[in-house]
């Protein structure tokens, strides 16, 4: 079914057609994407406007804390926005009308490995704050959470590692 375009029947050619264009069935999935973004920037700004209004009452550990949850909640919408961008040019298309000078380094050259690679990194990364959130709030957390915490880290970074080590043997390979 896979010869020369010449040799195929009109029936094979419209099927692929259809099979290429359903492509843009991923359109749904990326808007969520983006609605997703939009809701985080909303939590983002309620959790800054309770910080500042509660502000004269925090501790230095309370201010830790919160500035923590912040750089979590924008390490999680840039791995939102590395999934959108590079999953639409990698699946869909290239995302026409913008400047290229406007456009991120990196839009365009994320392929599929790399953008796991990111995607790993980042929850290793999400993770790390979590954990020390956790140990920064040790008086709230039993000690079963925070085993668990760092279980689920470790095996996050086990993970990773072995992604990374997959990953450069398959660029050996391919040399």
């Amino acid at each position: 079914m896979s010869g020369p375009p010449a040799t195929k029947t009109r029936t094979e050619r419209q099927f692929e057609r259809i099979i290429f264009a359903s492509r843009w069935l991923m359109g749904p999935f990326y808007v969520g994407l983006v609605v997703t973004l939009g809701m985080m920037l909303f939590r983002f700004a309620l959790d800054l406007f309770a910080a500042l209004i509660a502000l004269p009452r925090m501790t230095d550990k309370d201010i830790v804390v919160m500035a923590l949850r912040l750089v979590d909640l924008t390490l999680v919408a840039n791995l939102l926005l590395i999934v959108t961008f590079a999953g639409y040019e990698n699946f869909v298309g290239r995302m026409a009308g913008i400047d290229e000078q406007a456009r991120a380094a990196w839009m365009g050259k994320v392929d599929f490995g790399a953008m796991k690679i990111k995607v790993v990194g980042s929850t290793i990364a999400i993770s790390s704050i979590y954990l020390l959130s956790t140990v920064l709030n040790v008086g709230d957390a039993t000690r079963e959470q925070i085993v668990w915490t760092l279980a689920i880290q470790g095996g996050l970074i086990l993970s990773g590692l072995a992604l990374a080590a997959i990953d450069r043997l398959s660029a050996e390979k391919a040399e």
